[in-house]
């Protein structure tokens, strides 16, 4: 896992989006999308154990068609996955700003900080 997040040609931003992703054979697994930019994201996974670096996985998430994904890093339940195509900057910001007005409309609600639960 890199160890510096913040050092990047495509600085990732953090969300928190239900996602799945399903290999080659089908075989699909369910988590959390904890940041994302043009040319990847971060998933936390409920039910799957460390990934394979170099698999290709489809992602899917709520507010971006099917996105093919590689392996880059993987650690216990927690993935680096780099899209095989680059994302627009306009949908990667959107989806940013989406997730930060629910957050703070769902903090202002239950008067805590960040849920750590998938606001969709």
């Amino acid at each position: 896992m890199p160890s510096d997040f913040t050092d990047r040609e495509w600085p990732r931003r953090p969300v928190s989006i239900a996602a799945s992703i399903k290999d080659a054979h089908g075989e699909q697994s369910s988590g959390t999308l904890i940041d994302i930019s043009e040319r990847g994201c971060r998933i936390r996974f409920l039910d799957a154990d460390a990934l394979k670096v170099g698999d290709i996985y489809h992602i899917r998430f709520a507010g971006l068609n099917v996105q093919a994904a590689c392996v880059a890093w993987s650690r216990s339940k927690v993935a680096g996955m780099r899209f095989v195509s680059l994302i627009e900057s306009s949908v990667i910001g959107e989806l940013s700003t989406r997730w930060k007005r629910l957050s703070a409309m769902k903090n202002a609600r239950s008067g805590k900080d960040h849920p750590g639960q998938p606001l969709w």
